[in-house]
């Protein structure tokens, strides 16, 4: 052997070269001992280098997301609104007796031109025209109450001992409606008038004149008087 191949051979054997694996363990010895040291100052940047690079944490997606829940509280109704502040209901007055629960009046048909026809009494005097329709609960849509009276003037009218609203028609002699007082409250002693001059009052349930389409202004044909 020469002394050349003999010098080759004797740094093989004393100096072997570093492979490629030793090269990473050697790497990988002096990350771990630098981690080391560290592991007591910054565990998270410790795993972080570890694990190598992460990924960033991804948002939650919409379908894993829980909304808040949310109680709605249903609004009062109108009805349990105002029954809550409704005042106290108040019994209406009781109607007197009637003194004459036998009085009755001679009747006859009235008419409008253009409208309905009424079956009237008659208070053609003065005990009828003061008496009227006091006393009465009730009366048919299609019923009334003509007053004849002495003199042509403005005339006021009462509701005493009166049970049921009516609808007054002042009326001149030629059968012409001058004025209307609707829906009189009952039970009242105020002289109420229209301001005009008038010979005949007709009484009528109350709202009778919208309901049927009446106003100041038409006329009525005067019943025949009976005999």
């Amino acid at each position: 052997m020469t002394l050349a191949k003999w010098s080759a051979a004797l740094r093989r054997k004393v100096l072997p070269p570093r492979t490629p694996v030793r090269r990473r363990f050697l790497l990988s010895a002096v990350s771990l001992a630098s981690l080391a040291s560290l592991a007591s100052v910054a565990p998270v940047a410790l795993a972080a280098l570890v694990g190598g690079c992460q990924k960033t944490p991804e948002e939650p997606s919409a379908a894993t997301t829980s909304a808040p829940t949310v109680f709605a509280v249903p609004p009062r109704t109108a009805t349990a609104a105002a029954a809550s502040v409704a005042p106290p209901k108040v019994s209406a007055p009781a109607c007197p007796s009637d003194p004459e629960p036998n009085a009755s009046l001679p009747t006859a048909l009235l008419r409008f031109p253009a409208g309905p026809t009424l079956t009237v009494e008659l208070a053609r005097t003065a005990h009828d025209t003061e008496r009227g329709l006091m006393y009465r609960t009730s009366m048919g849509e299609d019923r009334g109450m003509l007053f004849y009276l002495t003199a042509r003037e403005d005339h006021a009218f009462w509701m005493r001992n009166t049970c049921i609203p009516l609808d007054m028609l002042f009326v001149d002699e030629l059968g012409t409606i001058v004025g209307i007082l609707e829906d009189v409250p009952i039970l009242n002693e105020e002289p109420r008038s229209v301001g005009r001059l008038s010979s005949y009052v007709l009484e009528v349930n109350g709202g009778w004149c919208r309901r049927h389409g009446v106003r100041a202004g038409q006329k009525l044909l005067f019943p025949t008087l009976p005999k």
